[in-house]
């Protein structure tokens, strides 16, 4: 299956990550059964499983622009896996990435902390105590680099942490006190009463921005490219750019001076450097280009299957991207389900029609 797979896609057989594939399917299996019975098991790895995830790992390949396939295209084809099959049990669906981030690190700067995901998990919060780092574990722990789950020594037998391993929780709650939001560091400080030792230790852990790397990623899909001289290591030169691009750590010139070296803008009006570095270092992601780069996945992945499955609650854009996904794209076929539409009502709606966005 795995040498007959790798000739389909014209891959050599050791780039297809076995190992890994086998121990993600033990580890789930693994997970006691009264958790998993609300989760269900993980699709078959069969000849057409392994075939999509390849596609899937050749797509992030691409969409980055990489000269080879990389542990991180295995880790997003795998976790686009993963986030299908456990979005009912979301402490399974955090316990298997952090898994796959283990079983996948990027060869570079492995040891990092993502400042932006812990503020993720804790700004909606009114009360931040031990007991709410023991339970959403998994959840925090996304925030580390796999050098971090080495000093965590976690050994991935339950997505239930619960307390288990006081000096995992003693990291994570030193992790908060130093990168959780500022605003917030005094009472977590209070609150979590975290080794000094550890805290010393990890305030000087490297810091990974995961919405500056967002903001990048969404402007080379709206108008931004790389450079020639750039091409061939875009993922580095993105994360280099990032991790460069702090909030309120350096001043816009400096920042203005970098980008103009690695991206070059493919618009018709003048560069908006301006508007790009003020997204950077104020951590904010626009909207409009974050709407262009799920237009691009989705037309991606409309290439390479002819049906397209957008789920989501009411007003969340599904019908919105089903029209420019149609529009930029061709002819296309598009059918809205709800919880009222019955067999006829469907059966008429896939009756194809001739005429102006058919």
């Amino acid at each position: 299956m795995w040498r007959s797979a790798a000739r389909r896609h014209g891959i050599e057989r050791d780039q297809i990550p076995e190992t890994v594939l086998n121990k993600i399917y033990e580890i789930y299996g693994n997970i006691p059964k009264d958790i998993t019975q609300t989760t269900g098991a993980l699709p078959v790895l069969a000849h057409g499983g392994l075939d999509n995830l390849i596609i899937a790992a050749q797509q992030a390949q691409s969409h980055e622009g990489s000269v080879t396939l990389e542990p991180r295209h295995w880790r997003k084809a795998i976790n686009s896996v993963l986030t299908h099959c456990t979005r009912q049990h979301p402490s399974v669906r955090d316990f298997m990435k952090v898994a796959c981030e283990k079983l996948l690190p990027d060869q570079d700067n492995q040891e990092w902390v993502d400042p932006d995901q812990l503020a993720h998990c804790l700004r909606s919060l009114k009360k931040i105590d031990r007991a709410y780092v023991q339970t959403n574990f998994w959840h925090l722990a996304r925030a580390c680099g796999p050098g971090v789950f080495k000093t965590l020594k976690l050994d991935f037998t339950s997505p239930n942490q619960k307390g288990e391993k006081p000096a995992a929780t003693d990291v994570l709650c030193a992790l908060l006190v130093c990168h959780g939001p500022e605003v917030m560091r005094k009472g977590l400080k209070i609150q979590l009463k975290p080794d000094p030792d550890l805290v010393q230790k990890c305030r000087h852990l490297p810091i990974r921005s995961t919405v500056n790397r967002k903001i990048l990623t969404d402007a080379l899909a709206s108008g931004w490219g790389l450079n020639i001289e750039f091409r061939q290591s875009g993922f580095k030169i993105l994360n280099h750019l990032a991790d460069y691009c702090q909030p309120l750590s350096i001043d816009s010139v400096h920042v203005i001076a970098q980008l103009k070296k690695v991206l070059v803008w493919h618009g018709v009006q003048d560069a908006p450097f301006e508007t790009l570095v003020d997204d950077l270092l104020r951590s904010r992601i626009n909207q409009s280009n974050k709407e262009q780069r799920r237009l691009k996945r989705l037309k991606e992945r409309l290439a390479n299957s002819p049906v397209i499955f957008i789920q989501g609650d009411t007003a969340t854009g599904k019908s919105y991207s089903a029209a420019e996904v149609a529009r930029q794209s061709g002819p296309v076929f598009v059918a809205s389900l709800g919880p009222s539409t019955d067999e006829r009502e469907l059966v008429q709606r896939w009756v194809w029609k001739e005429g102006p966005g058919a």
